[in-house]
């Protein structure tokens, strides 16, 4: 009698994972600089740099239907400078950005598509240089909201890739420069636009 011949285990979402992920953020920039409450300037501008790091998260699946939570934090390259006319360069730098999100995703074989919302927070760093003064700079950590979304492909039941997109809005962040010996002040808000791509291994 032949032996019984079993089909392969079907491979499942569910599981917890961990992994790395690299691409490209736009980091936009806008709002005012003020000096003395006498004149008010422009202060606009975007830059793209690289974002790199790690995430790690954890879903459960219902038919086809996979939920989960997710938290990642990355660094980020590339700062935007601005030359404001008659003051100098205010320049804007955000060294680090962590999210903590859900997800919700449809699963068909070994693609899903997912949606993923959230909380962020970042490190942003002004400065404000004018010929003439040492240089003032403000540094803080902002909190935000992200939203976005991508698609999964299963590898094999253990690795799992991934491309994903995610807007950011980190609200407004207000800066006064009392180092340049002069009263100047900011409020600036800040935005990012975020493509990577992920790899990760999951049990």
């Amino acid at each position: 009698m032949a032996a019984p011949v079993y089909p392969p285990p079907v491979a499942t979402w569910a599981g917890c994972y961990l992994g790395a992920a690299g691409g490209a953020v736009n980091h936009r920039s806008s709002g005012l600089l003020d000096f003395e409450g006498l004149a008010t300037f422009s202060a606009s501008g975007n830059e793209t740099g690289g974002i790199y790091g790690g995430y790690l998260g954890c879903q459960t699946q219902s038919g086809a239907f996979v939920y989960g939570v997710e938290g990642d934090f990355s660094g980020l390259s590339g700062d935007i400078s601005r030359n404001i006319d008659l003051v100098g360069v205010l320049s804007s730098k955000l060294d680090w950005l962590a999210t903590v999100r859900g997800r919700a995703g449809y699963a068909v074989n070994n693609f899903m598509l997912y949606v993923t919302g959230g909380v962020a927070f970042a490190e942003v760093k002004n400065s404000l240089l004018i010929p003439g003064f040492p240089e003032g700079s403000s540094s803080s950590t902002k909190a935000g909201w992200t939203l976005g979304g991508g698609l999964d492909y299963m590898f094999t039941p253990n690795w799992i890739g991934r491309l994903e997109f995610l807007y950011a809005d980190l609200g407004n962040n207000g800066a006064s420069y009392s180092a340049t010996g002069l009263n100047y002040t900011s409020s600036l808000s800040h935005e990012l636009i975020i493509g990577r791509a992920g790899l990760a291994y999951k049990w």
